[in-house]
Parts: C-alpha cells; sequence; structure tokens
C-alpha cells in the first residue's frame, strides 16, 4: 500500500488525528499541575505573610500583599524562608518539626514534579500504529557533572493518569494539611498532640492515592 493509496490517506489521516487529540489532551493534564501548583504557591505566600506579621490580610490588601511576596521571590526561596519562620517558632517541639518536615517534603516534591512536566520537550511518536504516545526528554547540565539528558517514553493514557493522580494529590494537600498550617499561621499558636495527629493521619490517607510507586514521599 502506497502513499498515494486512498486507504493508507485514510489511516494516515486518522493516525494524525488521534496525535493532535493527545497532544490537546496532554496539553490540558499538565496545565492544570500548573495551575495547581500556582495555587499551593499562593497559600505558600498568605502563610509568610502572617509569619511576618504584614498588615492584615483584609480585602484591600490581600492582593497587593500576597502579589508581592510572589512577585519577589521564587518558589523555593518562599519555602525556605517558611521554614525557616516556623522552624524557629517550634524549636522546642521536635515533633511538630518532624511534621513540618515532611509538609515541607512533600510541597517541594510537587514543585519538582511541575518543573519535570513544564520544563521537558513532550515529542510525538509518529510511528505508533495504534493508540498513541509521548517521547519526554529534559536535558540539564550541571557543573562538573557535565550535561546529562534524560528521555523516558509513555503511552498517552499513562501519562494522563499519571498528571491527573498529581492534581488530585495536590489538590488534597491544599485542603488539608495546608489549611492546617494556615490555621496555625493565623492564629500563632503552637499545635496541639490531637492537631498534629490529625495532620500526619490526613497526610498518610493522601499518599495512599500517591502515583508514583518509585518515586514517593518518606513516610
Amino acid at each position: 500500500m502506497g502513499p498515494d493509496d486512498p486507504e493508507f490517506q485514510r489511516k494516515l489521516g486518522e493516525h494524525l488525528a488521534a496525535i493532535v487529540e493527545s497532544e490537546k489532551s496532554l496539553a490540558h493534564a499538565i496545565g492544570r499541575v500548573v495551575i495547581n501548583l500556582n495555587a499551593l504557591e499562593e497559600r505558600l505566600s498568605l502563610c509568610l505573610a502572617y509569619l511576618l506579621n504584614l498588615p492584615e490580610l483584609g480585602a484591600e490588601n490581600y492582593v497587593d500583599t500576597v502579589a508581592t511576596l510572589n512577585a519577589c521571590m521564587s518558589f523555593g526561596q518562599k519555602l525556605d524562608l517558611l521554614c525557616e519562620l516556623y522552624l524557629k517558632r517550634t524549636d522546642q517541639d521536635e515533633d511538630l518539626q518532624g511534621v513540618f518536615s515532611k509538609f515541607c517534603t512533600d510541597l517541594s516534591m510537587f514543585e519538582e514534579y511541575r518543573n519535570k512536566v513544564v520544563h521537558s520537550f513532550w515529542h510525538p511518536d509518529y510511528h505508533m500504529h495504534e493508540g498513541s504516545a509521548y517521547n519526554r526528554f529534559k536535558a540539564t547540565l550541571k557543573g562538573r557533572k557535565g550535561s546529562r539528558l534524560v528521555k523516558e517514553k509513555f503511552d498517552t493514557d499513562t501519562i494522563k493518569l499519571q498528571l491527573e493522580s498529581m492534581v488530585r494529590q495536590m489538590n488534597l494537600f491544599l485542603i488539608n494539611e495546608f489549611s492546617l498550617l494556615h490555621a496555625v499561621c493565623r492564629t500563632d499558636s503552637i499545635v496541639s498532640d490531637n492537631f498534629k495527629e490529625i495532620w500526619l493521619t490526613t497526610r498518610a490517607e493522601r499518599l495512599r492515592d500517591w502515583p508514583f510507586a518509585e518515586w514517593r514521599p518518606p513516610s
């Protein structure tokens, strides 16, 4: 069956149409990861505002305060500052420091995953005859370690499932664990043992649905 054969043309058209649809689906899933990480970063700025005793976060000050923190600091810098400020407040409570360390580890891993998918090159596999697949490429260059090229191949359904699972993780983290931290920062109080237990239980329940067996936060 040559390239001028009508049946060949039909199958080629169907294959290319499937690739276009899979690109839309992939872009949508990656976009949701970005939006959810941005929501986490906004809440991170809000907690910093309380810990730094910035102006009361009423309706007229909220945008200016949070927007300023977002503009002048990277995600990593905000997380480092949160750790510094919060750990100093809880330096007499080793159990709470352990809980908070897990919180920061998870938050850092969310950012790492966002960077992984956003700063990669995604190339469709045009040789697939059934279904669709993508090759993910990401190059790194780190000083004396030199350059490194990471390459992974995913079928579209698998990478979509991973992305959607990570979005669920971010949503649960924001609704539950981040809300607990937010409450503590607002009240300027050290949490009770019961509060710490709730925090750890909530995290354990969320991690049951963690999408990467080989890349799992420490329990």
